[in-house]
Order: structure tokens, then C-alpha cells, then sequence
């Protein structure tokens, strides 16, 4: 966890230096012209197609894999405020499980360069299934409600307006009948 915390710090560190920046304005004796940023995220719709492949779970000692897709509004280039739902497959102590959360997402960008800084939290519920499978028999542990809560900060490389690269080491955190925390890396898509 000690390494994951220094990896995050060091990597949130690293993006805010290359991340600073400028609009440029240039003003000549007949007209003023500003100069478009297209690395910047413009108002209106946003999309988010993100996916985790490993995440390392700490309170039941397993691992796990998230899909999630997110959409909503983007103020302006610094807030977005958007809903979302997932898929994230977990195999712990509690056997082999599956929660489908659903949750309001808040993101920010800092920065106008092409890398950039970009942090977010999700807050909602989850609908999860656990069992355990074994070679003699079967047991299900039943269905369960919990609270979902989702925080990272990380890289977003502003390709263009209206697409960007998301890396962001993310933890979840899933709490109810069964609790479940982890740490991954995340990839994903804005459009």
C-alpha cells in the first residue's frame, strides 16, 4: 500500500509540472485573435469508455477487473459532472463475485499542455453476487447491496477537443455485506 501511495505521489507530482501552461493570445493593430487550445476538453457532452485489467485487493486477499463507462457534462475544461455504470469481477476469500455499480462521477482537469493532470471521485451503489466453487460442491453466498466509492488522479494526454488518453492509478472501495478494497491501474477513453 506504502508503494502504491509513493507511486500515486510521485506520479500526481510529475504530471502538475508538465501540465502548467499558458493560452496565447496574439494582438495585432486591426484584429484580436486567440489562439484555440485543442488539447483543452470543451463544454458540453463527455464520454468515458475506461477499463482496469488488474486490480490488487487487499481486505479479502484476491484480484480484480473492472469495465466502466461514464457520461455527462463537462462545464468547462477544469469540472465534469457526470453518471456511470461498470462491470468488475473480483476472485478473494469470499469466492469468485461480480458487482455491477452505478454512480455520479465529478472530474477535473488542471493544465493546458498536452499532458495534463486529471483527478475524480465516484460515489453509488453496487449490486454483487458472490460464491464459492470448489471441486466436491457448490455454495453460493447470496446477493448484496454496497456502497461504491472510487477515487484516482493521474495522466490525461489531450489529443484532441473531443478525444484524450486517460492513465490513472484508481482505488476502489466496496463496502457493505461484502468489503472489498483494491488498487489498479486505469486506461481510458474521452470522447
Amino acid at each position: 500500500m506504502k508503494r502504491l501511495l509513493t507511486l500515486l505521489f510521485i506520479l500526481g507530482s510529475i504530471t502538475l509540472a508538465y501540465a502548467t501552461g499558458y493560452n496565447h493570445t496574439e494582438t495585432t493593430e486591426a484584429t484580436s485573435t486567440t489562439e484555440i487550445n485543442k488539447r483543452l476538453a470543451v463544454k458540453g457532452y463527455r464520454g468515458f469508455v475506461n477499463y482496469t485489467p488488474l486490480i490488487a485487493t487487499f481486505i479479502n486477499d484476491g484480484i480484480a477487473g473492472s469495465v466502466s463507462t461514464t457520461h455527462g457534462y463537462q462545464f468547462n475544461h477544469n469540472y465534469f459532472a457526470g453518471i456511470g455504470v461498470g462491470f468488475h469481477i473480483n476472485l478473494g476469500d469470499e469466492g469468485l463475485g461480480v458487482a455491477l455499480p452505478v454512480y455520479a462521477a465529478f472530474k477535473g482537469n488542471y493544465g493546458d499542455k498536452l499532458a495534463q493532470l486529471t483527478y475524480g471521485a465516484r460515489i453509488g451503489v453496487a449490486y454483487a453476487d458472490y460464491g464459492n466453487f470448489n471441486s466436491e460442491t457448490s455454495v453460493h453466498n447470496g446477493e448484496a447491496a454496497l456502497a461504491y466509492f472510487n477515487a484516482n488522479i493521474g495522466l490525461r494526454l489531450g489529443i484532441a477537443q473531443y478525444f484524450a488518453i486517460i492513465i490513472t492509478p484508481e482505488i476502489d472501495l466496496f463496502v457493505g455485506r461484502y468489503n472489498i478494497a483494491g488498487a489498479g491501474l486505469r486506461v481510458g477513453f474521452e470522447f
